[in-house]
């Protein structure tokens, strides 16, 4: 998907366009800005109806996600994420949605699906080898994962009865 969006965005640059939000299944890829103003996009919340978080886009920035609340397997009561874990071939656990700001939509694309592989212990050093400097991520039981530089870039709905768990500063 971030490929496809990447070239989408490149096409209606060079159709002259030059604000515009592309939008595929709530990832993003901005070109310009709205109006007079940043473009704003939500982090939707993997639990419950409604975003998680807010943040501006800077032109050129695109954010994705990936997470298990639009696509999975619920069986005998047990949700199983589409994302699977290659060390072990079973979907996997803990971490429900991983999102991940950045510049090139296929590049954000594989690193919010390779944080969410990594796991709560894992994603901060698996984000530094990837380059990434934007990262969020939310766990099973609703604690907020964020590195330094995406912790001064978005605001928290309720950041007063999130958990949070900074990793150590990537870049």
């Amino acid at each position: 998907k971030g490929e496809a969006l990447d070239r989408a965005a490149r096409k209606l640059e060079d159709y002259g366009i030059r604000n515009a939000v592309l939008n595929a299944g709530g990832d993003l890829n901005v070109i310009g800005v709205h109006s007079d103003r940043l473009w704003r996009a939500g982090i939707r919340h993997p639990k419950n109806w409604g975003v998680i978080a807010t943040l501006e886009l800077q032109p050129g920035e695109v954010l994705y996600t990936s997470g298990n609340y639009e696509r999975f397997l619920e069986h005998e009561g047990v949700r199983y994420s589409h994302i699977i874990d290659p060390r072990t071939g079973w979907p996997v656990k803990h971490i429900v949605s991983a999102s991940v700001l950045g510049r090139n939509g296929a590049d954000a694309d594989a690193a919010a699906t390779a944080l969410s592989v990594a796991g709560p212990k894992d994603w901060f050093r698996i984000a530094r080898r990837m380059g990434v400097k934007y990262a969020m991520l939310v766990d099973d039981q609703g604690r907020i994962y964020l590195n330094p530089a995406m912790k001064a870039r978005i605001h928290l709905k309720d950041e007063k009865n999130s958990v949070i768990r900074l990793s150590p500063r990537l870049f």
